[in-house]
């Protein structure tokens, strides 16, 4: 038996035999493949040759070896729809934004469910917009759902408080309208009374006058307090306070003598039993259209207890000896009282004067300067004279004035 090659090379086996048994009736029937891609061999009638295939039994499955051994006969892949990109995560700051209500605009939009939209992720839009300002996309959504559950204003501590105030406030005010109007009314009747002086001035230069004071009341100036400038005087020199101008003129030693007005005739009576000293001085009226007295002896002898005269009575008027130390022995003025039937001589006592009247009056000390040092050389005398009266109360105002002397300055 010849064998038979194929093109390729390859030994065919021969199966010429067969043509002399079999007819072409008994051949098998052999089913024709489709036409689904090239044949796999020739027919006779292309090759010219009468070879007939194999019979076979069944057509096994070689499209996945054919797939790999040919990568030109894999079946080719199917296209898939093409799915939208998923949406990026949200950041950390749109995370923490709940999920809002569909507003009215989205609801209105074609093509596109308020219920789908709320319910899926939020959009790359969205996702940018709240990274970039969370704050803002927060309180934009605070404010929105506030506004679509609650309109009315709520009601907050603090405007509970401001609806209690009115009740409370205006019991505080009544307390501190009361309490004003008392302020002001003390204020009216110290200006009244001469007592505050709105000149901001130094606390001294204006004094209450004696007779506006209650019984046993008494102003106390101490005697360590330092006098406004300008109110230290030496002797023969003028100066002007308030209404009035004084200028000092002499100091003697002598006697005080006093006379009785139901006496006019009568000799003057010793009130002294040894020579004392005597502060001359005048006193000039200079206000323009007010007449008042500037000295009287209750301005000499005003002290606290009324009539004493001892180390523990407080007075504003007194006179200061000092030595070669710097110890100040005080000696107080001649005690005479207001009420007395008795004048003293060439004093003056009351005199009102009018306008550009002047007076010479002194001011007497008591019998304790003879107790004094020969030795002591300074003196300094402290008055307190009536400058002037106040134009709405019409009560006097006094000031303290220090007259500054010397031992040799002392006549008699």
């Amino acid at each position: 038996m010849a064998d038979s090659k194929s093109d390729s090379g390859e030994e065919q086996p021969d199966f010429s035999f067969l043509n002399d048994s079999l007819s072409d009736s008994a051949k098998p029937a052999v089913d024709e493949p489709q036409d689904s891609g090239p044949a796999e061999h020739e027919t006779a009638a292309d090759s010219g040759t009468s070879a007939v295939p194999e019979p076979v039994a069944a057509s096994p499955d070689f499209s996945d070896i054919a797939a790999a051994d040919n990568p030109d006969l894999s079946p080719a892949p199917v296209a898939e729809p093409e799915s939208e990109p998923e949406p990026a995560e949200p950041t950390a700051a749109a995370a923490v934004i709940p999920p809002t209500e569909p507003t009215t605009a989205t609801a209105r939009k074609p093509g596109v469910a308020p219920e789908s939209r709320a319910a899926g992720k939020p959009s790359q839009k969205t996702a940018r917009r709240s990274a970039r300002r969370p704050e803002q996309t927060s309180a934009a959504t605070n404010q929105k759902r506030s506004g679509a559950t609650d309109r009315r204003p709520r009601k907050t501590p603090d405007s509970a408080e401001a609806e209690a105030a009115p009740g409370v406030s205006r019991k505080l005010f009544s307390i501190i309208a009361g309490y004003a109007a008392a302020l002001t009314l003390l204020f009216i009747l110290l200006l009244l009374t001469g007592r505050l002086s709105l000149s901001g001035s130094h606390p001294l230069e204006s004094l209450p006058d004696i007779r506006p004071l209650q019984p046993g009341e008494f102003k106390v100036v101490p005697e360590t307090a330092s006098l406004p400038a300008l109110h230290r005087l030496a002797l023969n020199e003028s100066r002007r306070f308030g209404d009035v101008v004084v200028t000092p003129l002499k100091v003697t030693r002598e006697i005080v003598r006093a006379v009785s007005p139901a006496r006019p005739d009568a000799a003057p009576e010793p009130r002294t039993d040894s020579p004392v000293l005597k502060l001359w001085f005048q006193l000039e009226n200079a206000a323009d259209d007010i007449a008042f007295a500037p000295w009287d002896v209750g301005l000499m002898s005003h002290r606290s207890p009324e009539f004493t005269d001892d180390d523990t009575t407080v007075a504003n008027s007194w006179l200061k000896v000092a030595g070669s130390g710097d110890t100040e022995t005080r000696v107080l003025n001649f005690l005479h009282s207001a009420d007395s039937q008795y004048q003293l001589v060439d004093q003056h006592s009351g005199q009102v004067l009018a306008p550009g009247e002047a007076v010479t009056t002194y001011i007497a000390c008591g019998e304790q300067v003879q107790h004094v040092s020969a030795e002591a050389d300074n003196y300094r005398w402290r008055l307190q004279i009536r400058k002037g009266i106040h134009r709405d109360s019409h009560q006097g105002v006094t000031t303290l004035i220090d007259i500054h002397f010397t031992a040799d300055d002392i006549q008699g």
